[in-house]
């Protein structure tokens, strides 16, 4: 969700709002952009859809794709058709063909080809690269001591049998990534992408859905970063559609492509992410992008790939429909920071935990609470029903029908403004400089005995006082940020997120749930080993 509080940085204070394709602005383009008067010049805003699932009949038919293979609005496109399109169902009938016509885009069939493991013409295509046999590309991922036995179980081929049938036997145990701790402040793990691999670290985020890495064009942002090259990747395809990301006040534009990605020992195939050429005001330079693990429904290169790669830029979705995953579920584990003399990343700062509804047990104790989410409309959100200090009063507005959003992309919980600041003045805190931001003393606050109970879904889950305080900087033991925050607007909208501060006291199991080819998710929350 990109609240992270960076260490000599302000927060980021705000969600992801809008996914953008960079195309001609249609007449009245104006609207979407904010402006009055003429038509503005230049990239244009477009939040296509209510929610961006991508496969709207209607929402295809205002696009076209040009001659060089990017998605645009049609011409005769007016405000009002794009109003109607954001107010339009959210799934797609799948007997519904009306929109761009897929026999006439050669883009689309050499895509589907591909991925159906046909042949295609590629001669005039110069982002195609090529795809080697399997085994090569594992050549790179695997070290010699691995080489008598392939990682994935990988099944081998028996004799007389299609290259295309290989198949994949998901473990029975979860395939665990460890994840490294930015002074309590933001998660991140490392990933490998592409043939050769090469190395990123990324963001652990469920409160967004885009994976994105640095791209070769990145300039002065990334000139401490590893820089993703393409050209470089046998099994890179670019399919060169302009999509940004925005979050809060931060953003990452460039263009979407597919790639083998690695975490863990597991390989997503045709993986779709973005390459990042340009960011502003995202994170601190040791970390390279972001892996957002939310629905692929939520994600904005979702909304705008070919068909037959829908559903690819999430992660776990991939995985678990390319059968490496036994079940689409994935648990979280977020220490504290115990060492402040040690870099980040020199030690295990957390782990990750894919295709498990249980997790790694070895990081939790008791049981699992679930918690049901209401729908893959939006992020990993459930209901907040209440929120109080020692005196037992509940501080969620009377009326307010209040969601939590679990995010650990998030560093503190975030409320309405009169409710931090009643909770935090518990802890003696003061103001930080920053609207909706404060700080407190460490010892203080740790020594102070106050308790924050927070229910959900009628579940009782209580923070102590040595969970609240978060250090602002790793070498001042004494100066540390409140636990809540407000944002701009925060008191007109009725989601809350529960972020690091909460999420370290609990470890997390985040689950697809699919019962009966339906999607019913679900939120486990159980105390924390540390």
């Amino acid at each position: 969700m990109w609240m992270h509080l960076q260490q000599y940085a302000l927060p980021l204070l705000g969600a992801a709002v809008a996914a953008t394709l960079v195309g001609q602005n249609p007449a009245g383009a104006d609207v979407l952009a904010g402006g009055s008067g003429d038509a503005p010049t230049g990239p244009a805003i477009i939040p296509m859809i209510r929610h961006p699932e991508g496969r709207l009949a209607f929402r295809r038919s205002l696009l076209r794709r040009s001659d060089d293979g990017l998605v645009t609005l049609k011409e005769d496109v007016t405000a009002e058709d794009i109003a109607k399109a954001m107010a339009s169902l959210h799934f797609v009938e799948k007997n519904v063909t009306a929109g761009i016509p897929e026999a006439a885009d050669d883009l689309i069939q050499n895509l589907r080809a591909r991925d159906e493991g046909g042949t295609t013409d590629v001669d005039g295509d110069p982002d195609y690269i090529g795809e080697p046999d399997e085994d090569e590309m594992l050549q790179y991922y695997v070290g010699e001591e691995d080489e008598d036995e392939p990682p994935l179980n990988l099944r081998r081929r028996g004799m007389g049998e299609s290259k295309s049938r290989r198949q994949y036997v998901a473990p029975s145990t979860p395939n665990v990534a460890d994840i490294s701790n930015n002074y309590d402040t933001m998660y991140y793990t490392s990933i490998l992408v592409g043939t050769p691999g090469k190395w990123f670290s990324v963001v652990i985020d469920t409160g967004s859905a885009d994976l994105w890495i640095p791209s070769m064009k990145c300039g002065s942002p990334c000139s401490q970063r590893r820089r993703y090259d393409a050209t470089q990747s046998r099994t890179a395809y670019q399919l060169g559609i302009p999509v940004t990301t925005y979050y809060s006040l931060g953003s990452a534009s460039g263009s979407v492509v597919t790639d083998y990605v690695r975490i863990g020992n597991l390989i997503a195939t045709s993986q779709v992410f973005i390459q990042a050429d340009q960011m502003n005001n995202v994170q601190p330079a040791n970390v390279d992008g972001l892996l957002g693990l939310s629905f692929s429904s939520l994600s904005w290169a979702n909304s705008v790939v070919p068909d037959n790669l829908v559903g690819k830029s999430s992660i776990i979705e991939n995985l678990y429909y390319g059968r490496k995953l036994q079940q689409p579920a994935f648990g979280v584990w977020l220490d504290k920071y115990v060492s402040w003399s040690a870099a980040p990343g020199s030690t295990v700062g957390g782990e990750l935990a894919l295709g498990s509804t249980t997790g790694n047990p070895a990081r939790y104790t008791g049981p699992i609470t679930w918690l049901s989410v209401p729908n893959t409309a939006n992020w990993w959100h459930v209901q907040l029903n209440g929120i109080a200090g020692p005196d037992g009063v509940n501080l969620v507005p009377s009326g307010r029908a209040i969601r939590g959003i679990v995010d650990t992309g998030t560093t503190l919980i975030v409320v309405d403004y009169a409710v931090a600041a009643r909770l935090n003045g518990l802890l003696g805190a003061y103001g930080a400089g920053v609207r909706g931001l404060w700080a407190v003393s460490c010892n203080k606050a740790k020594n102070s005995g106050v308790k924050i109970t927070f229910t959900l879904q009628g579940n009782k889950f209580t923070l102590d006082a040595a969970d609240l305080p978060t250090r602002v900087w790793p070498d001042d033991p004494n100066t540390c940020y409140a636990p809540f925050q407000a944002r701009q607007n925060q008191d007109v909208t009725d989601k809350w997120i529960l972020g690091e501060v909460f999420l370290r006291k609990y470890y997390q199991i985040y689950d697809y749930n699919v019962q009966s080819n339906s999607l019913q998710p679900r939120v486990g929350l159980a105390l924390a080993k540390h």
